[in-house]
C-alpha cells in the first residue's frame, strides 16, 4: 500500500505505508506542478501529469524516472488512464485532447502518441480489459476506438441531459 505526497519545490515521494514512516521514492526535477497521478496496475510504474502539458513516468522500483517526457499536450493534464497490460497510457489535458501513448520495451520511452479523439472532447476514458479497445466519454456520446486499428468502431450518441456525467466503468468481463 503506497501513498503519494508532492511537496511545493516539484518532488514527489512515496511511502510503503505497512513498512516504513519514511519515504522510499524521492523524485525530484519535475520541475512543475503534479496535475494528476495514476500508478499501473502492478504498482510498478507511476505516471505523473504536469501544469505544463507534459507527463512523466516513475519506475518504483528503480526510484528512477523515465529519461525523456511525454510530450504532445499544449495545457496541463487533468487525467492518466493505464492500459491492463501496462503497453499504454492515455493522458487527457484540461482541453479535454486525449493522446495514446505505447510505452511498451524494454527502456518504456515514448514510441508513439497519437491525437485519438479528433474533433471530440473526452472527459474520460478507460481501457477494455483485454486491451483491444478504448472507450471515451464526450460531452454527448460513447465512443469505442479500436487501438490497433487506430479507428473509431462505434458510438452511442446522448439526447438527454440525464447522460451528462463523465463517469466510465468497463466491466471485467468486456
Amino acid at each position: 500500500s503506497s501513498s503519494i505526497f508532492r511537496t511545493t519545490d516539484a518532488v514527489l515521494l512515496i511511502w510503503d505505508m505497512m513498512a516504513s514512516d519514511s519515504p522510499y521514492c524521492c523524485l525530484e526535477g519535475i520541475g512543475f506542478s503534479i496535475t494528476t497521478l495514476a500508478f499501473s496496475s502492478s504498482g510498478d510504474l507511476l505516471a505523473a501529469g504536469l501544469s505544463n502539458g507534459r507527463i512523466r513516468i516513475c519506475n518504483t522500483h528503480s526510484r528512477s524516472m523515465h529519461n525523456q517526457p511525454y510530450l504532445g499536450h499544449s495545457k496541463g493534464i487533468k487525467h492518466i488512464v493505464f492500459s491492463p497490460t501496462e503497453k499504454y497510457i492515455l493522458s487527457i489535458d484540461f482541453e479535454d485532447k486525449a493522446l495514446l501513448w505505447n510505452i511498451e520495451g524494454t527502456t518504456n520511452h515514448v514510441t508513439n502518441g497519437r491525437l485519438i479523439f479528433l474533433g471530440d472532447t473526452c472527459l474520460t476514458a478507460a481501457f477494455s480489459p483485454a486491451e483491444h479497445f478504448l472507450y471515451c466519454r464526450t460531452s454527448d456520446s460513447l465512443c469505442c476506438w479500436d487501438i490497433e486499428a487506430e479507428m473509431e468502431v462505434g458510438r452511442v450518441e446522448f439526447s438527454e441531459e440525464r447522460f451528462y456525467e463523465s463517469a466510465l466503468s468497463v466491466s471485467p468481463n468486456g
